[in-house]
């Protein structure tokens, strides 16, 4: 009996080896695949100076790919702790902090964002409808996404990138129909809450609307609240607190050499992040607010919301035909993937993360115009087919490129 025991234990033992082999050989051929698709794209498209590539699944960094150099003498290479400028990719933060704020009994996402600025805010076309703070957070305010000769040039102008820029008094003054800078083509001729379409303007003021509520600049709350307890150590939306050796220089479309700035956009579109550092945010969005250290950044329930993604029940014009939650946005076509594109300032980028399959990935270069990795682009589309292999596979294999 002992004998047939002992026999059947080896045949189990045997059979799990087995199938943890095959497993980990699968998965290091998913990787090799994955490897290979960048290694051809990065040849095929040498104007792109560098590229930082992470996937992370259950809780760990699985896959790592740098491409290039960041610096223009081309001798540093891209790596885990190169510093990438954001751009659009840094209004994520912002949903963050809104509801931490809400955590706290200091915001209601439905009440008027004219309660918590200290100055009325209305569409004139509509001037009897309130504008709330999740209508500012669903792109469905009414705020148009002004261009420059449709608002002041300040809004636009580049700043030393060791300045600190401050939102008032301008945010302000450009909100004032009584305004000498007031210019209507802040609004569109939709009522707030029908019409959803992507809104710098919008979002820059739900900044503003963090340091009404908390007495900080933005960018030190967010370093204080956000970047620093996620151990985003090296992140930050202000460069002198920024390591200078790591961060990767800006190309424009046309490969010209672009130099870091400051401007008055700043709460949404002024991080600098790392491959090593955006991870571990990937990382607390698919923990569900929390570190892998174990921090609650945000209450599930607060996470929940920010992650309740709905189709638009009004006219859609937001990018790439998407869903969107409170800031986070689904692109059409790739179903059950949320996060943000990035693509201005000398950058583009872009990160997804898929709940269901505990899994997401970060995409960052230091050139503007990169439209290959944006959703339904050949190799955002090639690299989704590739990583469907990945969300069935929950073995944990580390691999680093």
């Amino acid at each position: 009996m002992l004998k047939i025991r002992i026999t059947i234990l080896f045949v189990l033992v045997s059979f799990c080896c087995i199938a943890q082999y095959k497993m980990s050989r699968n998965q290091r051929k998913v990787f090799k695949e994955v490897k290979e698709t960048l290694d051809y794209f990065m040849s095929q498209n040498e104007e792109i100076p560098s590229m930082a590539v992470n996937i992370v699944k259950d809780g760990e960094v699985i896959f790592e790919y740098y491409s290039g150099f960041f610096d223009e003498k081309k001798s540093k290479k891209a790596n885990k702790n190169t510093l990438y400028k954001m751009s659009s990719i840094t209004k994520l933060l912002i949903s963050i902090a809104i509801m931490q704020q809400v955590e706290e009994g200091k915001v209601n996402l439905d009440d008027d964002i004219s309660k918590y600025v200290g100055f009325e805010i209305r569409n004139p076309k509509f001037s009897t409808r309130i504008i709330t703070v999740r209508m500012l957070m669903k792109h469905s305010s009414s705020l148009s996404n002004p261009f420059p000769g449709q608002t002041i040039k300040k809004l636009f102008s580049l700043h030393d990138a060791n300045k600190l820029i401050n939102l008032e008094p301008t945010i302000r003054d450009i909100l004032n129909p009584k305004s000498d800078i007031y210019n209507p083509f802040i609004w569109t001729d939709h009522e707030p809450g029908s019409f959803f379409k992507n809104s710098n303007l919008g979002l820059t003021l739900l900044g503003y609307l963090i340091e009404k509520v908390t007495g900080e600049h933005y960018t030190a709350y967010a370093k204080k609240n956000i970047l620093d307890p996620m151990g985003m150590n090296d992140s930050a939306l202000f460069h002198p607190q920024l390591n200078k050796d790591n961060i990767a220089i800006l190309y424009g479309r046309d490969g010209s050499l672009l130099p870091h700035f400051n401007y008055w956009f700043y709460p949404i579109g002024m991080l600098y992040t790392s491959a090593k550092d955006w991870s571990k945010f990937m990382l607390t969005i698919l923990n569900y607010g929390k570190t892998p250290e174990g921090k609650q950044i945000l209450k599930r329930s607060s996470f929940d919301q920010i992650t309740n993604i709905s189709k638009p029940d009004g006219t859609n014009q937001l990018a790439f035909g998407s869903n969107i939650g409170l800031i986070w946005r689904e692109a059409a076509i790739n179903k059950d993937w949320y996060g943000h594109t990035g693509n201005g300032g000398g950058v583009s980028h872009i990160t997804e993360m898929n709940l269901k399959g505990n899994i997401g990935y970060l995409i960052f270069t230091n050139k503007l115009g990169v439209w290959q990795i944006q959703p339904g682009a050949p190799l955002n589309k090639e690299l989704h087919e590739i990583l469907k292999k990945f969300n069935l596979n929950h073995h944990k294999t580390k691999s680093k490129r």
